[in-house]
């Protein structure tokens, strides 16, 4: 589960809420089976704000660059939002100052090494950094390779100040569904779906005239049934020892369901 899904069910709000709640339901759940134990503790519990734009007092991004037009586009670009932008002119001290799950724009050239020298730097050092290289029109090349080398996108120079908008938006995004992700593998089952069933609470009271109760054991039932069938091959005898069920009992509520049999 390492990639991030997307559920498209219609413009019913009912029918979006209802797949999205089971599909993070099943990722959670997923996790736990894959990671046992069911329950960890929590010293603190801050709950994910995921409605609107994520909001930060001030975000900061690193450039590194020694090239003063690359540099004088980049703070332009980010002038009127909620972006410093650190500047840094060579790797060493770009490594310096960078740190883990940062956003990091990197010149093509640069006075001690190019992109990649800096890209494998900074990987060495940090985790989860979200690197963006920055290269002249006839070192295409040059950017697939730092791709490889596991930036996050690259973009052409002269710099398009909308074009590295777009992909700093999208990697700030990423960054936000990261720290998500994390804060969710330390939540108890009945934490996470009292986190999820706010929301989904919510489009229920908008709709009316919904079952919530049942609605939401079958959704939670169905998730459960899918992701031990998953996990145990399709073996129908391993999964209701997994759910603690009896086979018999495990069978029919697959039919019921109509879960896809590997």
């Amino acid at each position: 589960m390492g990639a991030y899904g997307i559920l498209f069910c219609g413009s019913n709000p009912l029918y979006e809420s209802k797949s999205l709640f089971a599909f993070n339901t099943c990722i959670f759940i997923y996790r736990h089976l894959k990671k046992p134990p069911w329950f960890i503790s929590l010293d603190t519990f801050n709950p994910i704000k995921t409605e609107g734009t994520l909001s930060i007092s001030k975000e900061e991004i690193l450039l590194i660059s020694s090239d003063p037009s690359t540099t004088d586009v980049v703070k332009k670009t980010f002038r009127q939002s909620d972006i410093d932008v650190k500047v840094k002119k060579d790797i060493a001290s770009g490594v310096r100052v960078s740190r883990d799950s940062q956003i990091v724009l990197i010149d093509s050239r640069l006075s001690d090494g190019d992109c990649l020298d800096c890209l494998r730097s900074l990987n060495d050092l940090n985790t989860d950094l979200l690197s963006i290289v920055m290269i002249e029109q006839d070192k295409r090349r040059m950017g697939i390779d730092a791709i490889m080398d596991s930036a996050f996108f690259y973009t052409m120079k002269p710099v398009d100040c909308d074009e590295l908008r777009s992909v700093v938006a999208r990697a700030f995004e990423l960054k936000r569904l990261r720290k998500e992700s994390r804060r969710l593998y330390h939540y108890t089952v009945e934490e996470f779906l009292r986190y999820k069933l706010k929301g989904y609470l919510s489009q229920i009271r908008k709709v009316g005239g919904i079952a919530l109760y049942d609605t939401v054991i079958s959704e939670v039932e169905r998730a459960l049934l899918t992701l031990a069938m998953e996990n145990t091959g399709g073996n129908q005898l391993q999964a209701s020892k997994l759910l603690g069920l009896n086979r018999n009992t495990v069978r029919n509520k697959i039919n019921k369901y109509k879960i896809k049999k590997f």
